[in-house]
């Protein structure tokens, strides 16, 4: 009896150890592929902002009130995790008022990206470390996802007249001492048109956060 119970508990062991391989092997593959495009994120893939430029690529965080302006240009420092969008002149939708900060970041902030806004929240409980981020970023992306590189992402999303939805861009705030920055304002030119008192107001704070920062105010040309 003490021989089979003995031969029973190894063959349950290997089997434990098989499962967790498994998981792990597993676990590595899927991050893999999640992060197989993440070096075209590099910032030499995105324009340089500057006004009067016919084409353009810019990552950007919306705003829809002047409380959502940091109190520094080092915005990964103040949040967690950002929510941003990838626009370009014939794909220029975004979240909020139509003005906000264009955005400066390395590959590694990247954690998620989406054709189409998911409204999706990072969870409460998860640890934010490396470990905490690849969790949120598999689950974020589906089993069968991978964050999707600049040019992808823009091909992918719906073209302003077939549909107003932005698409989405999940941002670590701050990968270990490198934060996610602001390096100018932007504000949509079709939006200075009918601003009513609240627009005026952010568009008001904008400016004046851009000229205490010596940041760029970038006016957007936008299709259609």
């Amino acid at each position: 009896m003490i021989a089979f119970l003995r031969k029973w508990s190894s063959f349950v062991l290997i089997i434990l150890i098989g499962n967790v391989y498994t998981e792990v092997k597993a676990s590595s593959n899927l991050c893999a592929k999640l992060f197989t495009d993440l070096d075209k994120w590099k910032m030499e893939k995105l324009s340089v902002p500057q006004n009067g430029v016919p084409e353009y690529v810019y990552l950007v965080h919306a705003i829809k009130s002047k409380e959502m302006i940091p109190t520094s240009t080092e915005i990964g420092l103040e949040r967690h995790v950002i929510f941003a969008s990838l626009i370009s002149l014939n794909k220029s939708v975004t979240f909020g008022s139509g003005m906000g900060f264009i955005l400066s970041i390395s590959p590694h902030h990247v954690v998620g990206t989406s054709p189409f806004d998911t409204a999706s929240n990072v969870p409460k409980k998860l640890a934010l470390d490396d470990e905490g981020w690849a969790t949120y970023s598999a689950r974020y992306q589906g089993s069968n996802g991978r964050i999707l590189g600049p040019t992808e992402l823009l091909d992918k999303t719906s073209p302003p007249e077939i549909e107003q939805i932005n698409n989405e861009v999940v941002l670590r705030g701050n990968f270990h001492g490198d934060p996610v920055k602001v390096i100018a304002v932007f504000i949509k030119k079709k939006s200075l048109n009918s601003m009513d008192e609240e627009a005026l107001g952010i568009f008001s704070a904008l400016s004046n956060f851009a000229n205490e920062k010596e940041l760029p105010i970038i006016f957007l040309d936008t299709l259609p």
